[in-house]
């Protein structure tokens, strides 16, 4: 009987219906692969939505605005920046990693997401959910106080939380935030005593109101306290200083290890979004980045550093920072819990 289905099968008929179900195959295969790339050059067909896990107004938010306005007039479709701000980024970060992997969806977050896998043992959503697409800048951030702190820079208000045990106090933007893990680490390296505050959103209010006596946050919303002399910055984060403000010590220049890294900005998409995708919307913001206007615009009124991204500069960015954030999360002991 089988020897009998194979005479039939490599029968002249029986070849010739092969080479058809073959060319057929070949068709099908071309289709899709045809219909793949038109997915790709078709992008965007509909209104993009990215979702930005914290509030409106920082610099973060009004960067991405103006990314997402010019790129609606380079793609002819709106962009959307919808604000979904809590839980340290992970209910943006939730929603966007069970979103379809079609582009139509994206994440806009800051280095927690690679933060929040080192301080919490269970997360609302898969890390592996979701994919770097490209890096919009670099960012240091100031650690400041208010003008009536004794202290000049980070060794001296240092020095003053040595002398008066558990009275002074630090804000951040939240538990496990940048902010948080400098207070832990100057409170480990120099075993000294300082009260974490923590905040929901930016400290500025908390520090100018004598609420606490420093904090730490970007450096467009206390900018103009720190020229007017109501503020001052003890020191800033990254590996050198920063050029608009040479004399400011970095963290690492203050005996606070483990902070040159940069924070950063960057977009995410679900995982499993074509590449070619993940390609054309990293090549649009390269490209709207690059106008040397909107470069310069970004430097000198937010003091961000815009970056030249691709995904697998940026994946590489998330592997190479991840590494440094869990190694110094581990230094100071910090665990959440949700």
């Amino acid at each position: 009987m089988i020897f009998g289905s194979l005479r039939h099968v490599f029968s002249p008929q029986g070849l010739k219906r092969l080479a058809g179900l073959g060319g057929a195959c070949a068709l099908m295969l071309g289709a899709g692969n045809t219909a793949f790339s038109q997915s790709a050059q078709d992008f965007p067909n509909r209104p993009i939505r990215i979702v930005y896990p914290f509030a409106l107004g920082s610099s973060n938010d009004t960067v991405l605005r103006m990314i997402g306005d010019r790129l609606a007039e380079k793609w002819g479709q709106p962009v959307v920046i919808e604000s979904k701000p809590g839980a340290s980024s992970m209910i943006a970060t939730s929603s966007v990693a069970n979103a379809a992997p079609d582009g139509h969806t994206l994440l806009a977050n800051i280095t927690l997401m690679l933060q929040n896998p080192a301080l919490r043992s269970k997360l609302p959503y898969d890390p592996a959910a979701l994919v770097p697409v490209t890096q919009l800048n670099l960012q240091q951030l100031p650690i400041y106080a208010h003008k009536d702190v004794p202290a000049n820079n980070l060794a001296e208000f240092i020095e003053l939380a040595k002398q008066q045990p558990g009275k002074l106090n630090f804000g951040s933007w939240g538990l496990g935030s940048t902010a948080h893990i400098i207070l832990e680490q100057i409170k480990r390296t120099h075993n000294v005593d300082i009260v974490h505050v923590p905040y929901k959103g930016s400290t500025l209010v908390g520090v100018l109101g004598k609420e606490v006596d420093a904090g730490s946050g970007d450096f467009l919303a206390p900018l103009q306290h720190f020229k007017s002399g109501t503020l001052k910055i003890l020191a800033v984060t990254g590996a050198e200083r920063k050029p608009e403000f040479p004399d400011i010590p970095t963290l690492g220049e203050s005996g606070v290890p483990g902070f040159d890294t940069y924070n950063w900005f960057g977009i995410y998409a679900p995982a499993g979004t074509p590449k070619e995708i993940l390609q054309k919307i990293s090549d649009g913001i390269q490209e709207v980045q690059a106008d040397p206007e909107l470069d310069r615009h970004f430097r000198e009124n937010f003091l961000v550093t815009p970056v030249k991204s691709s995904p697998e500069h940026f994946a590489e960015v998330n592997r190479v920072d991840g590494e440094k954030w869990r190694n110094v999360i581990k230094d100071t002991g910090i665990t959440l819990e949700n």
